[in-house]
């Protein structure tokens, strides 16, 4: 039996306004756009795992157990790799549970690019990638950190930036605090990349104040480098209210330009 986060996913940890609900969608670029002058941002869609093709009588497992199988016959090693790693990601896709069961028994060096790859088929649903992440991390406590950096690493791929800050913030015992400051660290940076309006917004929710600076600090540095002005010109943008306010004191601990 899986782990499980039990009645809270894991948008519960940021609140809904930062979580998706809705299957994503193709990413049409790198950037987020500037929002109109009193209009919140529209979250970036990342595109989903291609589905399974079968034929018929022949279901999605047959399908992923006979693409496994020809690919252990592969006899150039990269291309096997290769292949054994693309079948593990559909199959996440498909039955993640599975998948993920089925990798643990890895060798040791195999095992961990096999778990990220049942973390990136199963991203699109974040809250079985964030349960998979935990599984992975307490059934392999070894290779904990290294399991959260590929759920961070799958969840940022996909887009999924709510869920992998959630992810860091709930954390697992297999890991200090500061591996998981660093597994959040690294999910601001990658979402402020492609939604650092977002980004920033979800900051200025952290409670803790040291990590809701220094989380600030690497969203308005890297969103100064898709566009130096951006992080003032977002805040202008925002009607008064509470966001507002806490970007504003947010931008201002941060050094921020007004």
């Amino acid at each position: 039996m899986l782990v499980t986060l039990g009645a809270v996913g894991v948008g519960m940890v940021l609140g809904a306004k930062f979580f998706r609900t809705t299957p994503p969608g193709d990413d049409a670029g790198m950037k987020a756009p500037m929002s109109a002058p009193g209009k919140k941002p529209e979250p970036r869609r990342a595109a989903p795992v291609a589905p399974v093709a079968t034929r018929p009588g022949e279901s999605a497992e047959e399908k992923i157990e006979l693409a496994l199988a020809e690919a252990k016959r592969e006899p150039d090693p990269v291309r096997r790799q290769q292949l054994v790693l693309a079948a593990l990601r559909r199959w996440a896709a498909v039955d993640p549970d599975a998948a993920a069961k089925a990798v643990l028994p890895w060798p040791n060096g195999f095992r961990l690019e096999a778990a990220a790859a049942v973390l990136a088929g199963a991203a699109q649903r974040p809250d079985d990638a964030v349960r998979l992440g935990i599984f992975f991390c307490r059934q392999d406590p070894g290779w904990a950190p290294e399991h959260g950096r590929a759920v961070i690493a799958a969840l940022a791929e996909a887009g999924q930036f709510p869920a992998a800050v959630s992810f860091s913030l709930v954390g697992v015992a297999e890991v200090d605090g500061e591996e998981r400051n660093k597994w959040l660290m690294t999910a601001f940076a990658g979402w402020a990349q492609r939604e650092p309006q977002f980004a920033a917004l979800a900051a200025t929710d952290l409670t803790d104040g040291g990590m809701r600076d220094e989380a600030l600090r690497i969203v308005v540095s890297g969103w100064r480098k898709l566009s130096p002005d951006a992080p003032e010109k977002f805040l202008a943008s925002l009607p008064p209210g509470p966001e507002r306010t806490a970007l504003a004191a947010g931008l201002a601990a941060v050094g921020a330009r007004f």
